[in-house]
C-alpha cells in the first residue's frame, strides 16, 4: 500500500496498480465488511437525494488530494477516471453545504485540491 495516500483511496490506488500489473480482481458477492463511512444522512432537494458523508475537515483534505493524485497517476491507463475524479471532488464540495463546520471543511477541501494539483504532501 502507498502510505502517502493516508486515509482515502489507499485501496483503490493499490487495486489500480495491481490490475495494471496484470493481476486479476475477483469479486465475491457474499463477503461483507461492516464499518461506518462518516455519519451519513439523507438530504432531499426536490427529486434529488444527497447523502453527505459528514467527514471531518481533516478527512476532506485527503479525499480531495488523494483523488486528484490518483487521477494524475493513472489518467493515461484508466478510462473514465477523469470523470470519476471530477464527480468525487465536486460531490464532496456540494456535501459540505449540508454539513456542520462548513468553513473548516471548505478550507480543508480547497487545500486538498491545491495540494493534489501541485502534488504536495
Amino acid at each position: 500500500m502507498e502510505e502517502n495516500y493516508f486515509i482515502d483511496a489507499v485501496d483503490t490506488e493499490f487495486n489500480l496498480r495491481a490490475i495494471l500489473a496484470g493481476y486479476e480482481s475477483i469479486v465475491h458477492g457474499d463477503v461483507l465488511l461492516h464499518h461506518t463511512i462518516g455519519s451519513k444522512r439523507t438530504v432531499t432537494i426536490g427529486p434529488i437525494l444527497l447523502r453527505p458523508s459528514n467527514h471531518s475537515a481533516f478527512r476532506k483534505y485527503f479525499i480531495e488530494r488523494n483523488n486528484i493524485w490518483m487521477y494524475r497517476k493513472f489518467k493515461k491507463n484508466v478510462q473514465g477516471l477523469g470523470l470519476q475524479t471530477m464527480l468525487t471532488v465536486l460531490s464532496q464540495i456540494v456535501y459540505i453545504l449540508f454539513e456542520n463546520d462548513k468553513t473548516a471543511k471548505f478550507k480543508s477541501s480547497f487545500k486538498g485540491i491545491v495540494d493534489g494539483i501541485l502534488t504536495r504532501r
